[in-house]
C-alpha cells in the first residue's frame, strides 16, 4: 500500500501507477460500462418477461372481455415491447465491445419507448375492463414510436462510427 505522500505524488506527476489519475478514471469508466451492460441486460429480461406475461394475459383473459380490435391493439403493444426488450439485449452485448455513448442513449430511448408506446396502448386498450379514464394517453403512443425510431437511428449511427472511429481510438 502506498503512503499518502506517494499517492499525492502520483496525482501531481501523473505517473503510470495503480494510484495515478488516469488509471483511476479508466477503472471507474470500466466499472460504469459494466454497470450499464448489466442494467440494460436486466431491463431487457424484465421487459421480455413482462411481454410474455402480458401476452398470456391478452390471450387468456382479455380476449374474453374485450372486442377483437382492442385485443389486437394490446397484442401490438406486447410485440413492440418484446422487440425492444431484445434490442436491449443487443445493446448490452454490444457494450462489451464498444464504449460509444450512442449505445447508452439508444437503450434509454428503447426503455422510454416501451413505457410510452406499449404502456399507453395497454392502458388505452383495457379501458373497458379497468374503468380508467386514460383517453388523454392517445398522443403518448406516437411519441413512444418516435422514441423507438430515434433509438434505432442511434444504433445505426453507432454501427457506422464503430468501424472507423473506435479502431482509431476516437470514440
Amino acid at each position: 500500500a502506498a503512503t499518502r505522500s506517494q499517492q499525492t505524488l502520483c496525482f501531481v506527476v501523473n505517473i503510470q501507477s495503480p494510484f495515478s489519475v488516469s488509471t483511476l478514471f479508466r477503472k471507474k469508466a470500466t466499472l460504469k460500462a459494466k454497470d450499464m451492460e448489466r442494467r440494460f441486460f436486466i431491463l431487457g429480461a424484465i421487459f421480455a418477461l413482462l411481454a410474455v406475461i402480458l401476452g398470456a394475459f391478452a390471450a387468456h383473459f382479455l380476449s374474453a372481455h374485450l372486442e377483437p380490435g382492442k385485443v389486437s391493439s394490446f397484442d401490438t403493444g406486447v410485440r413492440y415491447q418484446f422487440y425492444h426488450a431484445l434490442a436491449l439485449f443487443v445493446v448490452a452485448l454490444w457494450q462489451k465491445h464498444s464504449t460509444s455513448p450512442l449505445l447508452r442513449w439508444a437503450a434509454w430511448l428503447f426503455v422510454a419507448g416501451i413505457l410510452c408506446f406499449s404502456g399507453s396502448i395497454y392502458l388505452l386498450a383495457t379501458r373497458a375492463v379497468s374503468g380508467l379514464d386514460v383517453a388523454w394517453l392517445g398522443p403518448v403512443t406516437p411519441i413512444g414510436g418516435l422514441l423507438f425510431i430515434l433509438g434505432w437511428a442511434l444504433l445505426v449511427w453507432a454501427g457506422l462510427r464503430s468501424g472507423s472511429l473506435e479502431s482509431k481510438g476516437e470514440v
